[in-house]
């Protein structure tokens, strides 16, 4: 069960897919979210968020079936660099990376899924309604069907709870009793939506770390 359940770490490329519908995600890519967001480890899932899912119904479009210069047809969607999946392994040892698409050997990469496989890390694929998960601090459960023996299998995988990106009722609960510190760390693509990092010592002292998310309603 360990395996299986881990609060999940979200990296939205929605805004790359739009202009480049083969983005991969690059190492660089990686440590610039740990930047504003805090570092990936071995105890969470990493979540890509590319909106790829949307066209799902469409066979075609899902695949990004398109004919070449010879008349052969060809498959593209986003995923993930062999360079970022090698950061991955050597840097943060995280359990599983998940995408809402067909594969993360997107674009013309081959060979990502492989290398994370033979180096201990389990992968997700046609994941929808990610984007509905917090940056940080949504708790992921994957259910598979009780096969043994199999390399690939279908799952089901739903999210509960927030622990780590609190609301504001949680913030003002009275057992905090000093705003610590108050710190931003970026704000995401949608100018709606900023996250705020944001450290609370609670009455005995020990401090807690939470990712908040203010929607400007104005």
């Amino acid at each position: 069960l360990d395996e299986l359940i881990a609060s999940a770490a979200v990296f939205d490329i929605r805004d790359n897919v739009r202009r480049n519908s083969s983005h991969l995600v690059s190492a660089s890519d990686l440590i610039q979210w740990e930047n504003l967001y805090g570092r990936l480890t071995g105890d969470s899932f990493l979540i890509i968020v590319s909106g790829w899912y949307t066209r799902f119904s469409n066979r075609s479009k899902y695949l990004g079936i398109k004919p070449n210069e010879k008349d052969e047809m060809t498959f593209n969607w986003p995923g993930l660099s062999r360079h970022a999946a090698e950061h991955l392994v050597r840097f943060s040892r995280i359990r599983l990376i998940g995408i809402d698409a067909p594969s993360l050997d997107g674009g013309k990469e081959t060979g990502v899924t492989a290398y994370l496989h033979n180096n201990g890390i389990n992968t997700l694929t046609n994941l929808k309604n990610g984007d509905k998960l917090p940056i940080r601090g949504g708790i992921l459960y994957i259910v598979p069907l009780p096969i043994k023996g199999a390399n690939s299998l279908a799952v089901r995988v739903f999210a509960t709870g927030w622990d780590v990106c609190q609301n504001f009722r949680f913030i003002l609960d009275p057992d905090f009793v000093e705003l610590h510190e108050h710190l931003s760390v970026g704000a995401a693509n949608d100018s709606d939506h900023i996250e705020y990092k944001v450290v609370i010592q609670s009455s005995n002292g020990i401090h807690k770390c939470y990712f908040v998310q203010f929607v400007n309603n104005s």
